[in-house]
């Protein structure tokens, strides 16, 4: 199967995973794609791929952010975002269109990341924004979460 044709799978299943979740694979996968596409593509994708981790923001009072990782049977790693889907989405969007990034979702990002590849006997470093004045650059102290 085409490289191109599994992103494109993955990108749309990531849409049917609604919440936070991590080590989803079999039926259980099967499951919460079913509701997205149809059974055999939900199968399809479950026999070749697993969720490591999946990230879900409030589209109300988050950044938006959403993306899941993706893990294929010859263990390589995919991660898929969504794009635009929900209220505080298209906020973020005229957030990109006058600023020329999205500072909420990046940094969900950055830290959506550090957690996952920090090992869970570790701390992992978090990173926060913050608004300046005057155009002076300005570093919050970094916060650490354990996963």
């Amino acid at each position: 199967m085409g490289k191109t044709y599994w992103n494109a799978l993955l990108a749309d299943a990531t849409y049917a995973l609604d919440s936070p979740v991590e080590d989803l694979s079999g039926a259980d996968l099967v499951n919460a794609l079913r509701f997205r596409m149809t059974e055999p593509v939900a199968s399809y994708i479950a026999k070749q791929f697993s969720v490591v981790s999946h990230i879900e923001t409030d589209d109300v009072t988050g950044s938006g952010f959403d993306a899941t990782v993706w893990k294929g049977e010859d263990g390589k790693l995919y991660v898929s975002t969504q794009g635009t889907a929900g209220l505080q989405d298209f906020l973020t969007d005229g957030e990109l269109s006058i600023t020329g990034n999205a500072v909420s979702q990046i940094t969900d990002m950055i830290n959506w990341w550090l957690r996952i590849t920090t090992p869970k006997s570790e701390m992992a470093l978090q990173v926060a924004t913050s608004l300046v004045e005057d155009g002076e650059d300005a570093y919050g102290s970094p916060i650490r979460g354990e996963i």
